[in-house]
């Protein structure tokens, strides 16, 4: 019997994120994530395509710490 409880992704290409406003999209993404812009083309009635990626002089890594573990029931929330 196969395992059904590990997954078999093993990369993620690409991954379309639809937005309201595509401007303050691009700052976050350029801005604030150091991605770089890779393609920004028109797309429909006076809309545009745009891709971004990781820089590849920074490319980042996701990262999934646990969550902090929380304090026992019998902990008085004045001693935390």
């Amino acid at each position: 019997m196969a395992d059904k409880t590990g997954t078999h992704i093993t990369a993620v290409r690409t991954v379309s994120v639809p937005v309201t406003d595509q401007d303050r999209a691009l700052e976050f993404y350029v801005g604030k994530l150091g991605f770089e812009k890779r393609l920004e083309a028109p797309y429909g009635d006076g809309q545009r395509w745009i891709e971004v990626a990781p820089s590849e002089r920074r490319r980042p890594s996701p990262s999934f710490p646990p969550a902090p573990a929380a304090p026992p029931a019998s902990t008085p929330a004045s001693a935390l």
